[in-house]
Formats: C-alpha cells, structure tokens, sequence
C-alpha cells in the first residue's frame, strides 16, 4: 500500500479513536444548528416572541382597558401589573424587559386621528436589551391602532360619540326647510356643517404644517421614550454614562474565556506529558498541586478583567460602585477556576480539550443571553439560561458598573457564580483524581 495511503489512514484511525474530538467534529455543529432552529421558530409552533414587561396603567378608562386588552391579545406580551416606581426597578435590576405606562388621561385622545393632540404612552427598555425596543414600541403602536375602529364605532352609533367630535353649537346649527321632513332635512344639515368645521380645521392644521415644512399629526399614538436608569442626583433618572458601560461586559467575558480554555489545554497537555505524574509521585500533595494550578488560573483571570476594565475606561466606561466591581470580578474569576478544572477532563488530548472548551463555552454565552437575546428564545431556553455562568457573570458585572445594584442585590448573581464554580470544580476534580489513580 502506498504511503500516502497510509498516512491517511493512520490520521483518519486518530480521528475516529478520539471520540471527545469527534463530537465537535460531527455532533457539535448538529447542535447548533437544532439550538438556532429553535430560536428562530422550529420548535415555536406560534412563531411569536414574546417579552415579560411591568405595565403601569395610570387612566383607568374605558380606551386603556381597552389598550391593555390588545396587547394581550397578541400573545406576544406577558404584562406584569404594578405601579410606577417598582415597575422602574424591576427593569433596571434585569428582572423584566421593559415598562408600559398609559399616563391619565390616554382615555381622552385615544383612538383619534384627526384634530387633535394624539395619545401619549410611554415605554421605557433594559439598556442593555435594545433589540427589544423597537420590538416593544411596535407592539405598542398596534394595539393602539386596534383603538381606532373603537373610536369610530362608537362615534357613528351614538350622539355622546359625535360630541367628541364636533361640538354643540355645531350639533345644533342649521336652516330648516320645507321640501323634506323636518326631521330628516335637520339632521342633513347638521351633517353638512359639522363636516365644514372639519374640513375648516383640516385646512387651518395643513396651513400650519406646510409653513412650517410639517406634515398634519395623524399617528394613532405618541410614544415617549423612559430612561429606567436611576442616576442618584437628586432622585431623578438619567440615562447610561456611556454605551461602554453595555457592551464591556460582554467583551469581558470572552476574554475570561479564552484564559479558562487556555489553562485547560495546559492542565490536560502536563496529563499527556506525564508531569501531572511526576508531580503526583512526588513529595507534594495532590491538593497543593491543584491549588497551585487553581491559584494561577484565578490571578489570570482577574489580570485580564482588570485589564479588559481598563480599556472600557479609556473608551469612557465610568464603573458606579468600584467596591461591588471588584466583588463580581473576584465572584466570576472564581466561576470560571471551577470551570477550567472541568473542561480540562472534558478529553484527553490537547485538541479535545481546546476544541470543547471553546465549544461549550460558546453554548454558555448563547443560552446566558452574550449572543443572542434571552427574548428570542423559547419558554424552556429560557430557563435552561439560569445555569449559564454566562448570566450571572454579566449580570453582576453590569450591576456594579452601571445598573446600581446595592450589595443586597449582588448577592444573588455573586452566590450563582460561586455555587456554579464550586459545583464544576467538585466534579472536574473527581474525575481527575479517577484518571490519576
């Protein structure tokens, strides 16, 4: 047999041996592929996205019932139903995507197109979740559309409905005459002017606006933009410093990444190498080797934060709480200490191992939200992200940085990423230990 059949053969045989590499040669791709599948649809027989968002009804009329009730009708918005204030914060701690609120006297306006000022309601959006926004605000402008026919109905069937629009002395003007019934000839009269102060007020709004280079208003609905950011100077609320307060955590985080893949390669390439052995023959304990290991792989990791953090701040990043900073940098170096020790079994060669922990960590960033919006995804993507490091680790950098959490409520993401890096750490040790036994 020809060499070069031979060699081929030789690789290909490595390649079918190592099952680990194998996965992410075949199998791997297959799930991402079924992953996005279900993102975009496959798996959602409804087709619909749908957004968690506190809804704050100030104007308790017939036109806002109304309002709230076309927005559930869609199925594509869950409305948690609170007042303004705890609304605010469940958006700025992550909780929810965004606010509703339908200010008094929506009720008055709502559904008109014609002279007048259009009703206002105003939406307010997670920072750091601007692909729901313009998602929100279309969902806010058709169920104000469905008020539209409303508005007319009620107009055409009833005088109270007509008085909305035209007033009484227009209502009440008019010659009689003698050809038709009095009755039917009145009404036609009133039709015929109530229309000429119409068209008389059309014309007046159009003058206005062509002076002034401005179409006539006829939107069904104005909505008004909330920043849900509180700024602590004298209570009022202000946007985000910066736009690299949003996106340097994120970009933190692939950085964590790259140092915990790397001293995975190197744990598992001194497990080839047979230095793991050496060092296991030797007079030091197994844990201080590991702790050595562990000890390194948090320093690195906190190196490039801190780094990562410095360069937001050249770019204008301004972290709020400094303090709460550096305890979601030590919580997520600790995490991903776990993690490494994990990934460093996932295989038994340096590829393996390379390939996987860039693999899965990829998975972790897409179901913790870092990729692609936890909106998009289905109801059980959705809870299948609350064991996603990923989450936790922007959540709590966020939060320091500039959601303003206070240490109350860094708790709960520090403690997921602890937990998380205490778990993975038990059971990569414990299959280690099986290996060098």
């Amino acid at each position: 047999m020809h060499p070069v059949v031979l060699i081929a053969l030789k690789d290909l045989k490595q390649l079918l041996r190592d099952r680990v590499g194998l996965f992410f040669l075949v199998g791997f791709p297959v799930m991402i592929g079924v992953f996005f599948g279900f993102v975009f649809g496959g798996g959602n027989q409804s087709g619909s996205i749908h957004l968690t968002v506190a809804l704050v009804n100030e104007d308790p009329s017939e036109y806002s019932a109304k309002f709230v009730e076309a927005l559930e009708s869609g199925g594509s918005v869950g409305l948690v139903r609170t007042n303004r204030e705890p609304a605010l914060e469940m958006v700025r701690k992550g909780k929810l995507a965004g606010v509703i609120v339908v200010p008094e006297g929506f009720g008055e306006t709502a559904g008109m197109m014609w002279g007048g000022k259009p009703a206002t309601v105003r939406v307010g959006v997670d920072p750091a979740r601007k692909a729901e926004a313009g998602m929100l605000k279309g969902l806010v402008l058709e169920a104000a559309g469905q008020l539209v026919p409303h508005r007319m109905n009620r107009f055409l069937s009833s005088t109270n409905g007509m008085a909305e629009l035209f007033d009484e002395e227009t209502l009440a003007g008019g010659q009689v005459g003698t050809v038709l019934p009095v009755e039917v000839e009145g009404a036609l009269t009133n039709l015929f002017e109530s229309l000429k102060q119409l068209r008389k007020a059309n014309l007046v709004a159009t003058s206005r606006s062509e002076s002034s280079g401005a179409m006539p208003d006829m939107s069904v609905v104005k909505v008004e933009q909330i920043d849900v950011v509180r700024e602590r100077r004298n209570g009022e609320l202000a946007k985000v410093r910066s736009s690299w307060d949003i996106t340097f955590p994120q970009a933190i985080m692939w950085g964590v990444l790259a140092c915990a893949a790397g001293f995975a390669v190197t744990i598992v390439r001194e497990q080839v190498r047979g230095t793991l052995l050496r060092l296991q023959v030797s007079s030091i304990p197994r844990w201080q080797v590991l702790a050595g290991k562990s000890l390194a792989c948090f320093i690195s990791v906190i190196f490039v934060v801190l780094f990562l953090i410095g360069v937001g701040m050249a770019f204008g990043m301004r972290p709020k709480e400094p303090l709460l900073l550096s305890l979601a940098v030590v919580c997520v170096a600790s995490c991903f200490v776990g993690i490494t020790m994990l990934m460093a079994v996932w295989g038994k060669t340096e590829e393996a191992v390379g390939g996987a922990a860039w693999a899965v960590g990829m998975v972790m960033s897409m179901f913790g939200g870092g990729m692609i919006p936890l909106t998009f995804m289905p109801a059980f993507m959705k809870s299948i992200s609350h064991i996603s490091p990923f989450k936790w680790a922007i959540l709590s950098l966020e939060g320091a940085i500039w959601r303003e959490f206070t240490f109350a409520e860094m708790l709960f993401p520090c403690g997921m990423l602890l937990a998380i890096g205490a778990g993975t750490f038990a059971i990569g040790h414990a299959i280690l230990k099986r290996r060098l036994a």
